[in-house]
């Protein structure tokens, strides 16, 4: 699925095949300005933007790159219940990952990205999807109970992981 620029209209979940562009339901930008008003215009919309921005300027996507495999980390409230609470790195993808130049180890829970709270692995891998390759990114996580602060500079994702 990929968005489309065409005119004044911005298509929204097109698939696109061939150039075809059929079956497809446009958002005028009145409607987009106004979901951004209200606060809908959603994470997915803005990794649209970044990818549709990228492929003007460039003719091409090249994906960021933490270099981590990630869970869900789930803490325990008063109650005794169970939340997801961050982003647990189970393991760094080699020492020149930039989490791993950035200073990250396994165990740590990312908790921030950007700014962004992080819940759990799908809003740490959806947020990382909105930077580009080379971006400076602060990440805060917890490590052994301390808040702790590390800028990364995203790295390219390896052409054997491409998907």
């Amino acid at each position: 699925f990929r968005r489309v620029l065409f005119r004044s209209q911005r298509l929204l979940d097109a698939q696109v095949r061939d150039g075809d562009s059929t079956n497809m339901a446009p958002l005028d930008v009145e409607t987009e300005s106004r979901l951004r008003a209200t606060g809908k215009y959603t994470r997915n919309d803005r990794f649209s933007d970044r990818i549709t921005a990228e492929i003007i300027e460039t003719g091409d996507v090249v994906h960021p790159f933490l270099g981590v495999r990630v869970g869900t980390y789930f803490d325990t409230a008063p109650d005794g219940a169970s939340f997801p609470a961050g982003g647990l790195i189970d393991n760094i993808e080699g020492t020149d990952s930039a989490a791993g130049l950035a200073g990250m180890q396994a165990g740590d829970v990312i908790t921030s990205i950007g700014g962004k709270t992080i819940t759990d692995r799908t809003d740490l891998v959806l947020a990382v999807r909105l930077y580009r390759v080379g971006d400076e990114v602060e990440f805060v996580a917890e490590r052994e109970g301390e808040s702790m602060t590390f800028v990364v500079v995203l790295g390219q994702r390896p052409a054997d992981l491409q998907g």
